[in-house]
């Protein structure tokens, strides 16, 4: 069994260094630089896992990035803009960029009662969940279809889909929380703990979650100047690995292959001070971490 289990993880690590060979991790990300804050970009942790990697959108007009996902071989990214640090809420909008040249296909403004769009999913029927602190917006076709208001104790710092249940989590300098939210809730305009079918915890100071294509739980967790990858124990809401990641990094989601892309708002115009400069999305190899 442990030769087996040898053999798997030098298979996935083979596939990976096809994936991200060093001349790619060696390219400048591609897309619209920044020209209002102008740095060299951080070497960050991991920086052998790390792949493609493309500037975010609207930079120079204070976007920070947030929630992550992928539908139909897109990357979709979720942010407000603010420009001050104070500012911690401003107009919302989601992107569609391909992930092949890091250019950005659609674009949406969502309401102006969303403030954050901290988190992203994809769900069924080809629709999209964007989690605002206090709401949901379900897009569809590029539009927004439907607003349900969080209701109680429910929080939409982050959001994912694991095929069946829509999860939704806080963010908490301390130890934070996780809701799994049948599906069936969305026809609802107020979702509260009713509607919860389970809870867990979350680590303090997180910031993404995703499920991969085993139903494995992963989250992010990150400030000013430390970030981490966690795979997480579905059962208890417990990280059982670690690995060290960009300050600031934010949600995270599995494409089609099983690559990881994430995003940092370290770097971003409210965040420019920081001594982190990483305002990119980037692919990760999960198998290449340590």
């Amino acid at each position: 069994m442990m030769a087996v289990r040898k053999l798997l993880k030098t298979m996935v690590c083979s596939a990976a260094v096809l994936l991200f060979p060093l001349t790619v991790r060696a390219q400048p990300p591609v897309g619209q630089a920044p020209t209002v804050v102008v740095r060299p970009l951080s070497l960050p942790p991991n920086a052998q896992a790390i792949g493609r990697r493309f500037w975010v959108p609207d930079l120079d007009a204070g976007f920070v990035p947030q929630g992550l996902a992928v539908q139909n071989g897109q990357i979709v990214l979720s942010g407000y803009t603010s420009t001050e640090t104070e500012q911690s809420r401003g107009p919302c909008s989601v992107y569609w960029i391909e992930p092949d040249s890091g250019r950005v296909s659609q674009r949406l403004t969502l309401p102006p009662s969303c403030g954050h769009a901290g988190g992203i999913a994809t769900i069924t029927n080809g629709q999209l969940v964007v989690a605002d602190t206090h709401a949901l917006f379900i897009v569809e076709g590029h539009r927004v279809k439907k607003t349900i208001k969080l209701d109680g104790a429910l929080r939409g710092s982050f959001a994912d889909f694991d095929g069946h249940d829509l999860w939704l989590g806080n963010y908490a300098r301390s130890n934070g929380t996780l809701w799994r939210i049948p599906l069936n809730a969305l026809a609802k305009d107020k979702i509260g703990e009713t509607s919860v079918a389970e809870t867990l915890p979350a680590p303090a100071k997180a910031q993404g979650l995703a499920f991969d294509r085993e139903g494995q739980l992963w989250m992010t967790t990150s400030g000013s100047k430390e970030g981490a990858i966690h795979r997480v124990d579905r059962r208890t809401g417990l990280p059982v690995a670690t690995y060290a990641a960009p300050a600031g990094i934010e949600d995270i989601a599995f494409d089609a292959h099983g690559v990881l892309w994430a995003t940092s708002e370290a770097g971003s115009r409210r965040w420019s001070t920081w001594p982190t400069f990483y305002p990119v999305l980037f692919a990760v190899a999960v198998g290449l971490l340590k």
